[in-house]
């Protein structure tokens, strides 16, 4: 039996308090977590692009158009892509819609200059287990979790991705 990790369906179903049920219980059974290696993306069945990591870091953000803390945070992660591309990072945003024509809707109103791809199996959502909605992961260039951010898209959110970021980048080896 396929285990459905949107939100989105639990809601429309149950209500807020179903959500939350799900949230907490997919929080409790997730074993992602900074140290472990994240998924091999080229076998995840990802519709779209897989941009090229290697030696970088990787700032993987789960996001739906239907989740209004996401669509908050997407123009920070835009910021953040401007300033740190250069520097070593790349972003992979994961979209976790069920329908495509939803997902490019959202993108059309919000373009975006970074990768984008939809997680239309739940592959990825499956291994890494997102607890919530949005969810940013960063990998390291050696493949393994650096740090997970699942949390409310408040007023210092902003603050605590770009210190991710930069804690983040660290890890690169050295330019020679």
């Amino acid at each position: 039996m396929r285990r459905n990790f949107s939100m989105q369906k639990y809601v429309k179903r149950g209500g807020l308090a179903i959500a939350v049920l799900f949230a907490l219980t997919a929080f409790a059974a997730s074993e992602t977590k900074p140290g472990d290696k994240f998924p091999n993306l080229a076998k995840m069945e990802l519709e779209g692009t897989i941009p090229d990591t290697k030696g970088k870091v990787l700032m993987v953000d789960f996001w739906a158009s239907w989740c209004d803390p996401c669509k908050r945070a997407f123009p920070i992660v835009k910021e953040l892509h401007e300033k740190y591309a250069d520097k070593g990072l790349v972003i992979l945003a994961v979209s976790l819609d069920e329908n495509r024509k939803e997902m490019q809707r959202f993108l059309a109103d919000h373009p975006v200059p970074f990768a984008v791809v939809r997680d239309a199996r739940e592959t990825l959502a499956r291994a890494v287990r997102p607890p919530g909605m949005p969810t940013t992961i960063f990998v390291r260039p050696d493949g393994t979790i650096h740090s997970i951010v699942s949390e409310a898209v408040d007023s210092g959110f902003k603050e605590k991705l770009t210190k991710m970021v930069e804690d983040a980048l660290k890890t690169l080896p050295p330019k020679q």
